[in-house]
């Protein structure tokens, strides 16, 4: 994966495939646009009620990082947690938990 260009349009596809493994019928993850941080919503299906579970840069510098949100218009800027181009969608995925535990630090 380190091999791809890094610009939007490939973060893009890496956070679609993520988004696609970690959906199910309980929990599903959507893209909230944004110009240097997309916003990925979190809705729970059987109860209801959204919540920002993360943010993914896309910008020079934090192409693909995965920051824990401080706010619901903000990433908490103290470290990103994971790169979907580093880390790998299948491993990011394998240590996910709907609640987001797995975007502490670590």
């Amino acid at each position: 994966m380190d091999t791809m260009t890094r610009d939007r349009e490939s973060t893009m596809a890496l956070l679609v495939e993520y988004l696609g493994q970690i959906n199910n019928e309980e929990h599903v993850f959507e893209i909230d646009g944004g110009r240097k941080y997309v916003r990925v919503m979190h809705e729970h299906a059987k109860y209801g009620g959204s919540s920002v579970h993360m943010f993914v840069g896309m910008a020079d510098g934090i192409w693909g990082d995965i920051y824990k949100p401080a706010n619901l218009k903000a990433p908490a800027l103290n470290g990103a947690r994971y790169n979907l181009f580093d880390d790998g969608v299948e491993a990011i995925a394998a240590a996910h938990d709907w609640a987001g535990g797995y975007l502490y630090k670590r």
